[in-house]
C-alpha cells in the first residue's frame, strides 16, 4: 500500500474523529438539556396538580363551614317564622340559648324598622339595639336579609378585641314577607383552623384568603405581599374570575402559588409551597437525576476527548516512526523517495548527492554508539543549516546521508 495515502488516511480519520467528537458532545449536551427539561416538566406538572387538588379540598372545606353555619340560622328562622313569641323575653332567652348551643361568636335579630336584639356568647344581652349601630359590615349583611337574601359580610373587628370577625344574615319570613333579619358572627379563626396545612407538604406552605387586587383578607401564615409584577399578573386573572399558577420569590427562595376563586365577593383561596417541599421525594429525585445525568455527560465527554488526544499522538508517533529517523531526526528513506518523485516530474535542474563519514565504523567500535550517535546528529545539524529552503535531505543507514540539491551544476555541487 502507498504510504502516502496512509498518511492522508490518518489525516482523514482524525478530522473525522474530532467532528464525531464534536458531534457527540453537542447530541450529549442537547440530550442533557432535553432531558433535564423533561424531568422539570414532570416536577411541575405533579406539583401544580398537588397544589390543584389541596386547594380545591380546603375551598371546599370552607365552603362546607359556611353552608353548615347559614343553614343552622336558616332552620332557626324557619322557627321563627311559625312561633308566636317573637317579643319579649322568651324570644330573647331562646335566642341566647340558641347562641350558646353553637359556635357563633354573638347572634341578633333586627326587624326591618331597624330595631333588635343581640345575645354574646357566655355574655350580654343586648336589646332595643338599633341595626344601624352594628358594624358596617353587619350592618350591609342585615340590609341584604331584609331585601330577602342570605348575605355573608367582609372580615370586620368587633369591640376593643380587634380580632377578625365574619357575619351572616338571612330573612325572617312571615305570611310570605319577611319582617326582620336573623344574624350570627363567626370568629376567622375558625376558617384559620381549617387552613392550617401542619402534616402536608412538610408544613411548609401556607395559605391565605385575599382579594381580587392580590390584597391581604386574613391568612394562616405569614404573609409577605405579592411584588409589582405578580399583583399585576394576579389582578389580570381576577378581573376574568380565573384560577391561576404564579411563582414567587421570597429572598432568593422560589415558591410555587396557587390561586383559587371562592365564589364568596371576589375572595381567592391562595396555596404557596416552596418547590422542593412540594415534594421532597420527587424533588430529590429529580436532583439526583440532574446531577447523575451532568456527570455521566461529563465523563463521555472526557472519555471522547481523551480517546481522540490519544489516537492523534498515535498517529503522530505513527508518522514519525514512518517517516523519520529515530537517531537524528532527519527524514529516512522514503519521506525521501517520496518527496523527490514529484521534483524528478518537475525539472532535471537538480543533485542527488551521497555522503557518508570516513572511518565511522572504527569511530563506533572505539568511542562506542553514543558517541557515534552524537556524531551523526552533528552531521544532520550541519547539513539542516546548510540546504537551502526547498532542498532536503535524510539519513538512509549507518553513517550515510542523501542530499536533494536544486542545482545540476557539478562545481556548485562539490
Amino acid at each position: 500500500m502507498d504510504l502516502r495515502v496512509d498518511e492522508k488516511w490518518i489525516g482523514k480519520s482524525l478530522n473525522r474523529t474530532a467532528l464525531f467528537c464534536i458531534i457527540a458532545s453537542i447530541f450529549l449536551m442537547a440530550g442533557g438539556g432535553i432531558t433535564a427539561d423533561l424531568i422539570n416538566r414532570m416536577f411541575e406538572g405533579t406539583l401544580k396538580g398537588q397544589l390543584v387538588t389541596e386547594t380545591a379540598q380546603y375551598n371546599e372545606n370552607i365552603e362546607k363551614k359556611l353552608e353548615a353555619d347559614i343553614q343552622i340560622l336558616e332552620t332557626l328562622a324557619s322557627f321563627m317564622e311559625f312561633s308566636s313569641t317573637m317579643d319579649g323575653d322568651q324570644f330573647t332567652r331562646g335566642l341566647y340559648e340558641s347562641n350558646n348551643q353553637n359556635s357563633f361568636i354573638r347572634m341578633g335579630y333586627f326587624e326591618k324598622n331597624g330595631n333588635g336584639i343581640r345575645v354574646t356568647l357566655n355574655g350580654d344581652i343586648e336589646q332595643d339595639i338599633e341595626a344601624a349601630q352594628t358594624d358596617p359590615a353587619v350592618y350591609r349583611v342585615i340590609e341584604a336579609a331584609w331585601k330577602g337574601k342570605v348575605a355573608v359580610s367582609e372580615v370586620y373587628n368587633d369591640g376593643s378585641e380587634h380580632k377578625g370577625y365574619i357575619a351572616y344574615a338571612v330573612p325572617v319570613w312571615k305570611d310570605e314577607a319577611v319582617i326582620g333579619a336573623l344574624t350570627a358572627s363567626q370568629s376567622i379563626q375558625v376558617f384559620l383552623d381549617i387552613l392550617d396545612v401542619q402534616g402536608k407538604f412538610s408544613g411548609q406552605g401556607s395559605l391565605h384568603i385575599v382579594g381580587a387586587d392580590g390584597s391581604e383578607i386574613f391568612s394562616a401564615g405569614a404573609w409577605q405581599g405579592m411584588s409589582e409584577e405578580e399583583q399585576t399578573a394576579f389582578e389580570a386573572a381576577a378581573q376574568r374570575e380565573e384560577s391561576i399558577f404564579l411563582k414567587l420569590n421570597r429572598n432568593g427562595t422560589v415558591y410555587q402559588a396557587y390561586a383559587e376563586p371562592m365564589g364568596l365577593h371576589d375572595w381567592y383561596l391562595l396555596f404557596i409551597v416552596p418547590k422542593q417541599g412540594i415534594n421532597e421525594t420527587v424533588y430529590r429525585d429529580m436532583l439526583i437525576t440532574r446531577v447523575s445525568f451532568l456527570l455521566v455527560v461529563i465523563i463521555a465527554n472526557f472519555c471522547i476527548f481523551r480517546g481522540y488526544r490519544m489516537l492523534r499522538k498515535s498517529s503522530m508517533e505513527l508518522v514519525k516512526y514512518a517517516y523519520y529517523d529515530p537517531v537524528t531526526g532527519a527524514f529516512n528513506m522514503l519521506r525521501f523517495s517520496q518527496l523527490l518523485e514529484p521534483v524528478i516530474h518537475e525539472t532535471r535542474q537538480f543533485s542527488v548527492v551521497a555522503l557518508n563519514i570516513r572511518k565511522f565504523k572504527f569511530i563506533n567500535e572505539i568511542f562506542g554508539d553514543e558517541a557515534a550517535n552524537a556524531l551523526l546528529c552533528e552531521v544532520k545539524s550541519v547539513l539542516e543549516a546548510s540546504v537551502n529552503e526547498d532542498e532536503f535531505f535524510c539519513r538512509e543507514t549507518a553513517d550515510k546521508f542523501y542530499i536533494l540539491l536544486r542545482t545540476a551544476d557539478k562545481e556548485e555541487v562539490r
